[in-house]
């Protein structure tokens, strides 16, 4: 799928005079460079983020891709990030992210720092350091459904 400039033009027009910047570009390269934290949430099959894109403390969300012939991200960013899921149960094998670095050696089930309930529990520390680069991986869950909808309910 290639990029569509002129959605992400009226996007950018819609946002405008909120609390915060937005800006379109076609340079993903240099978007990611620039940025501090990263959401990617496509259904592409091959990887569209690249590790050496990743600067020091940088934050990746990638809540697309959820099947196991799907990824967002190279195995650069799988090695160099520290690494949360939303769920142990289902998510290292069902997202190409995680699917395809177990097979081919780059990431064991112990290069994950923590699940989304032991992080939120405070069971597990989250990053370490300010220059740690982190990764948060989706698959999707009901409770991030349910929350969503109780959340949308609330101020309806």
């Amino acid at each position: 799928m290639e990029p569509e400039p002129a959605g992400a033009q009226q996007l950018v027009e819609a946002m405008q005079g909120q609390a915060f910047t937005i800006s379109a570009t076609t340079d993903l390269g240099g978007a990611v460079r620039g940025a501090d934290i990263v959401c990617c949430a496509t259904s592409t099959h091959r990887p569209l983020i690249k590790g050496e894109w990743l600067q020091e403390g940088t934050h990746l969300d990638l809540v697309g891709s959820t099947h196991a012939d799907q990824r967002e991200c190279d195995n650069e960013v799988i090695s160099q990030a520290r690494l949360f899921l939303d769920s142990y149960d289902t998510t290292p094998t069902t997202a190409g992210e995680l699917k395809e670095p177990l097979a081919d050696g780059v990431l064991s089930l112990q290069d994950i720092a923590s699940d989304l309930a032991e992080l939120c529990q405070g069971d597990r520390a989250g990053r370490r350091f300010y220059e740690q680069i982190t990764l948060f991986k989706s698959t999707g869950t009901a409770l991030a459904d349910l929350a969503a909808a109780g959340h949308v309910y609330l101020r309806v």
